[in-house]
């Protein structure tokens, strides 16, 4: 009907307008000089098989969010002469996943299906290339933002998925996943532990159970992460804490 063939339109317009957006910030120029870090560290990973910044030196926790590694040393494999369009490259795709998993989110999880649904990915859509400049900056300057964005989301796709299948299983993938969020962006972490408290407080009493056992999941993951990060990088947090909470940047 006219309603599903306007919001289709909308759709298409929008991406067009936003992959034309992001396609245009694709060049050498758009990638930031923190970026290069992930380079450098999965060139010494190959060649050493270490995490570090210094090659044959010791593993460097330099890097916020080590696990963004697991999809840039791959593509280092693939394009390993060109380091800025290994680090692009690997923003984009962050940028793609995370643009699914939201689209994914509003589709199913916020009960949209039909008109409502499209309604949902129409304004997704919309107020995306509304903000398409924006976008391209995150989708393409090589850093971990759009990586972070769809693990958060990714992680609210698993509590709701958790919130209504009601199973222990469930419970503790979440839990898991949360404290991951650590390795992916420590302050994701805010999302990982308020969420499930805010749930002690005023979730269903049939689910406090499971939901005190994602919360301390989450809270064991993290200091099992904090304790190999203390043995293998001697430090329990990345560097860039050290420099950001002693104020070093004004």
């Amino acid at each position: 009907n006219l309603a599903i063939w306007s919001l289709g339109l909308v759709i298409c317009v929008s991406l067009i307008i936003l992959g034309f957006t992001v396609l245009s910030s694709f060049k050498v120029g758009s990638v930031w000089d923190d970026a290069f870090m992930l380079a450098r560290c999965s060139y010494n990973i190959l060649a050493d098989g270490r995490i570090a910044w210094n090659p044959n030196g010791e593993p460097t926790y330099g890097l916020t969010p080590p696990a963004y590694l697991a999809l840039v040393f791959p593509l280092f494999m693939w394009i390993t002469k060109n380091p800025a369009l290994l680090v692009s490259v690997s923003t984009l795709i962050s940028g793609i996943l995370f643009f699914c998993l939201f689209a994914r989110l509003l589709w199913r999880e916020m009960r949209g299906t039909g008109v409502i649904g499209l309604g949902y990915l129409a304004l997704l859509a919309f107020l995306m290339a509304g903000a398409a400049v924006a976008w391209g900056v995150h989708f393409t300057n090589g850093m971990d933002t759009a990586f972070s964005m769809a693990a958060l989301t990714f992680y609210l796709l698993l509590f709701l998925r958790w919130e209504r299948n009601r199973n222990d299983a469930a419970a503790l993938l979440v839990g898991i996943f949360g404290g991951f969020l650590f390795f992916i962006r420590p302050d994701l972490l805010l999302f990982a532990v308020i969420i499930p408290f805010a749930f002690l407080i005023w979730g269903e009493k049939a689910l406090f159970r499971q939901t005190l056992g994602i919360l301390g999941t989450t809270v064991v993951v993290v200091f099992m992460e904090m304790g190999f990060s203390a043995w293998y990088f001697h430090s329990p947090l990345p560097l860039p804490f050290y420099a950001k909470a002693l104020n070093l940047y004004g």
